[in-house]
């Protein structure tokens, strides 16, 4: 069963429907599963960026601005909202489901794990091939990193 449309996720479900059990090649295929989708690259970029930890309605906010800025236009609440459910009910659960992140349901919080080696690189090399989406976003966005 497909959870999803995107062509990253259809490899992902695939490759588990499968029972493989070579170990490094599931993880590898899990790894450019997840950051197939765009979303999932802006959120853990805006986790990176902010030190680690997040509200889901900050990084919400913060992803609908990435979606936008390319075409110059406003986020407004529907899109805002919109990201929000997809992050609640996919993105974070499949991040958490591999030990990307922890989230908070009911209080929104949204804390970015200490990554593997070759999930950062990846991930910075992502982050570099999209063009660094998160430096569209405005700096009053963001608050100060937590260390």
């Amino acid at each position: 069963m497909w959870l999803e449309s995107t062509e990253g996720d259809m490899v992902f479900d695939a490759f588990l429907m499968q029972g493989s059990t070579d170990e490094s090649l599931f993880q590898l295929t899990a790894l450019f599963g997840l950051l197939a989708v765009p979303r999932r690259r802006y959120l853990l970029y805006a986790l990176l960026k902010q030190g680690g930890l997040a509200t889901i309605d900050r990084l919400a906010r913060q992803i609908a601005a990435c979606e936008r800025a390319p075409t110059g236009e406003t986020t407004d609440d529907r899109l805002e909202k919109r990201v929000e459910i997809a992050l609640v009910h996919n993105h974070l659960p499949r991040l958490a489901d591999v030990g990307l992140v922890e989230y908070d349901r009911r209080s929104g919080d949204v804390v970015l794990s200490e990554p593997p080696d070759a999930v950062e690189r990846q991930l910075r090399q992502c982050h570099e091939d999209d063009g660094a989406p998160l430096d569209d976003v405005p700096p009053d966005d963001f608050p100060p990193s937590v260390e």
